[in-house]
């Protein structure tokens, strides 16, 4: 629940705020550079799109790493000093790209600095949703990811004259500065996950988690299956130039409605923006099936979605108080493994009907998101 008495905020709150902002912000450009920088890593290394995929790869299966290790180890080790670990494997990730190694360092730079990205991603979320009692802070930190997405590859662009050392070069050294900014800051300690006996408590439990792994697996294949397959669906109608814009529009979008989401869930609790939000792309895919509106059916896709993932995760430590670290974990990693299948489900069922499996697939996700909120809205405590 939202509590009046919270709202105004500590010095060290606000540097909270702060250091979530930036990490996210950088976050967002780290991510967004490498597809664009393929041409930087093609001309230097002589790499063809499977090695390429292999150094994307190593980097997303380093965070995955992270926020599985981080979620079992952040009631040990607490926030500070996961997040010094995060920003230090980050930053040295970073600059060891930068430096074009042998390609063999090259993955192991991808991976820890994957890692360091991923072990901030569980703590800041973790940290937000204990600290912050509304959903405007979470919702505000995941703009500014958006918007580190939306300026990630325009660095890229900036760099081709000289390189790989700017775009990544640049993040590594930003990410070291934020360990000043940490230094300074008091963070609470994490809740210690407690004992529960009562067999009837652990099903409600399960059942609960359960609808959220529903919640995130489907939402994040949403995300990843418009970000890479909208384009697709929309060049047989309007040209791949044309159909490619759409997605930075979807992109845009989606960061708008992030920071729209911020004020208004001071005055909707997070279920009811969840429905709300679920409905705005059940019919914005609806919009979908008619190629020509699809743009504006993506577009709303990409407001309406906003708030769900970092909306979710305040919800989630609502209802798992003491054990917010691991269950954050649990459902950010089935969010990474929807994005994975429902694009690769896209892939093969395109290839095999047509690209109109590409809208019922995102409807399909979105009716799973509707009906898990539906589930937890009306099972439990809220």
């Amino acid at each position: 629940m939202q509590h009046a008495h919270r709202t105004h905020l500590s010095a060290d709150n606000r540097l909270t705020i702060a250091l979530g902002f930036i990490s996210f912000l950088l976050l967002g450009i780290y991510r967004s550079l490498f597809g664009p920088a393929y041409a930087l890593f093609a001309a230097h290394y002589g790499m063809g799109t499977e090695p390429f995929g292999v150094l994307v790869g190593m980097n997303g299966f380093g965070a995955l790493l992270a926020i599985i290790f981080g979620g079992m180890v952040l009631p040990r080790l607490g926030y500070k000093h996961l997040l010094v670990i995060a920003f230090v494997s980050w930053s040295l990730g970073a600059l060891g790209i930068a430096l074009r190694p042998a390609y063999g360092w090259l993955l192991v730079a991808a991976l820890t600095a994957g890692w360091g990205g991923g072990a901030l991603d569980i703590a800041v979320n973790a940290l937000f949703s204990q600290v912050f009692a509304s959903a405007t802070p979470l919702n505000l930190i995941h703009a500014a990811y958006g918007v580190g997405a939306i300026a990630g590859p325009l660095l890229v662009t900036a760099a081709f004259g000289i390189g790989l050392v700017l775009p990544y070069g640049m993040v590594g050294v930003a990410v070291a500065f934020l360990l000043l900014l940490l230094v300074k800051l008091e963070l609470p300690t994490v809740p210690k996950p407690e004992a529960t006996t009562s067999r009837a408590h652990v099903a409600s439990l399960l059942w609960a988690v359960s609808a959220f792994i529903v919640l995130y697996f489907c939402y994040v294949g949403i995300e990843v299956g418009v970000g890479n397959w909208l384009s697709v669906h929309l060049t047989p109608t309007f040209g791949a130039a044309q159909a490619a814009s759409f997605t930075s529009i979807y992109w845009a979008m989606l960061t708008l409605g992030r920071f729209i989401a911020a004020p208004v869930s001071k005055w909707l609790e997070p279920p009811q923006l969840l429905l709300l939000s679920s409905a705005i792309m059940i019919i914005g895919f609806g919009l979908c099936f008619n190629p020509h509106i699809a743009p504006v059916g993506y577009a709303l896709v990409g407001l309406g979605s906003a708030p769900m993932f970092p909306t979710g995760l305040l919800w989630l430590r609502s209802r798992f108080p003491t054990r917010a670290a691991a269950m954050m974990a649990t459902v950010m990693v089935s969010a990474t493994v929807g994005g994975i299948l429902l694009s690769w489900l896209m892939g093969v069922l395109v290839a095999r009907i047509s690209v109109m499996v590409i809208p019922t697939l995102l409807l399909g996700s979105a009716v799973g998101c509707l009906l898990s909120v539906l589930w937890l809205r009306w099972h439990g405590e809220q």
